[in-house]
């Protein structure tokens, strides 16, 4: 008797073949659906957005005038620091007494950076072409932009004596600053500590104007605007009332 050929094993490695044929054929459309996931996920937000206009229209609305409101406040105050800055630098005063550094200090502490980064350079720049360059230019601007920088970061929401201890610090900074580009570069001292001690010690009479200014300029600004926002919330609480 003839025995046929067993033929069990085909059927499995058909079935083996079959399923490795429709695993790829689902990886491949779960792969393809992830990727169309990925690439409409932007357009699926931004169509929420605005279903979330159409649906609420008065709120967008208010959410726009008020970002268009706090724009044109920022902007505001920093015209008023610069064009008070430059008044009064140009106007007739004591060695060294000038408010670069207390808008700066001000600014920072109010403003946004870009713009407590414009106000102090602006005024000071405006105002350098007017008086004269000097060989230390770069020095003072710099300092002045790390007072601003450094107010932006550490005074945002604070109020008057934290500018004025700001005002403190941002004199110190700045006169052991400037002074040591002095001491480095004018060839006025030696090269040495007792050069270094030296120039320090004949720069502090403008140290004290120096000191005195921002102390006052900074005190001035943080107070004028501590005394405007308590009166603008309290003809707020009566209006809306």
């Amino acid at each position: 008797m003839t025995r046929l050929p067993h033929r069990a094993s085909q059927p499995k490695q058909s079935l083996a073949w079959l399923s490795a044929l429709e695993l790829q054929h689902i990886f491949s459309l779960r792969y393809s659906s992830s990727v169309q996931i990925v690439r409409l996920r932007p357009l699926l937000a931004k169509k929420m957005h605005w279903q979330s206009q159409v649906r609420n229209p008065g709120k967008h609305r208010i959410q726009e005038d008020k970002a268009k409101e706090t724009v044109v406040f920022n902007l505001a105050i920093a015209i008023i620091l610069i064009f008070l800055a430059v008044i009064l630098r140009l106007l007739p005063h004591e060695p060294n007494f000038a408010p670069i550094a207390a808008v700066a200090i001000f600014g920072g502490a109010v403003l946004p950076k870009k713009y407590a980064l414009a106000v102090p350079l602006t005024s000071i720049i405006a105002t350098d072409l007017i008086i004269g360059f000097h060989d230390l230019i770069l020095v003072t601007w710099g300092a002045y932009a790390l007072i601003a920088l450094a107010s932006n970061k550490f005074l945002r929401g604070k109020g008057v004596m934290s500018g004025i201890s700001a005002a403190l610090g941002a004199s110190i900074f700045f006169f052991f600053v400037t002074n040591f580009a002095v001491w480095l570069s004018s060839g006025m001292y030696e090269h040495t500590l007792d050069g270094l001690v030296r120039c320090y010690t004949l720069a502090l009479p403008f140290f004290r104007n120096t000191l005195a200014s921002d102390i006052l300029y900074s005190g001035a600004l943080f107070g004028l605007y501590s005394v405007a926002a308590i009166n603008s919330t309290k003809f707020v609480k009566s209006y809306t009332h």
